[in-house]
């Protein structure tokens, strides 16, 4: 994608989104999701639900571009079949949220994840889940971004 089109994207985006900064809950606790959100989904996909909020989905038809975003993903990820949208909005370096995985359970065990950025740069990182093995446990290769690795915002 140009960066003429991705500029472009970035612009419409922010005028016809319907953005919303729900309340979501963090180790139990209510707070004000510190990013706007906006849920785009396939026709009959199950309800997303997490941190305890559940977003409306809408649906592709109401936001044409996004079906050109997806175009451009499926073209970067020839075989992808994609069928959901979370979008986030960063309004400056103050908005982020904190490590985390996508591991919701509507995707399954090893959900495609693809990442977009439309306005400044940003940093994307990854790093590996920690955790306790079991004597005599045998780990396999191929990392799976859903349950061994998490990122932040």
């Amino acid at each position: 994608m140009t960066p003429e089109k991705s500029w472009e994207y970035f612009h419409y985006l922010n005028k016809h989104i319907p953005w919303t900064k729900p309340t979501i809950h963090v180790f139990g606790k209510p707070c004000l999701q510190p990013r706007d959100v906006c849920y785009i989904a396939s026709e009959g996909l199950k309800e997303l639900s997490y941190s305890g909020y559940k977003p409306n989905a809408y649906s592709w038809d109401v936001f044409p571009p996004l079906k050109e975003i997806l175009d451009e993903v499926h073209k970067a990820f020839p075989g992808s079949q994609f069928n959901s949208l979370l979008l986030n909005r960063y309004n400056n370096g103050n908005d982020y949220v904190g490590w985390h995985s996508d591991d919701e359970k509507l995707y399954g065990n090893t959900p495609e994840i693809a990442s977009i950025s439309f306005g400044c740069e940003r940093d994307f990182l990854l790093k590996k889940r920690s955790y306790k093995k079991s004597k005599g446990e045998v780990e396999g290769e191929g990392p799976k971004t859903r349950t061994e690795w998490e990122k932040p915002g």
